[in-house]
């Protein structure tokens, strides 16, 4: 994940050489989406394991 946030951060630079500081804060911004979208994804992703993990034991909330 953290590799991906990275690249993400080249990427941004590479932009904000080439077309100024306006790219640079779009990119910015969606280097925070989609980290925060990633993080989303993995705690829903856990919680769904869980609840089905518990219900196939039989649990009930």
């Amino acid at each position: 994940m953290h590799i991906l946030v990275l690249h993400l951060l080249k990427y941004a630079l590479y932009a904000v050489e080439k077309r100024g500081c306006a790219e640079l804060a779009i990119s910015c911004y969606g280097v925070y989406i989609s980290y925060w979208t990633m993080m989303a994804a993995s705690v829903t992703a856990v919680f769904l394991l869980a609840t089905a993990y518990q219900v196939a034991l039989g649990f009930e909330y």
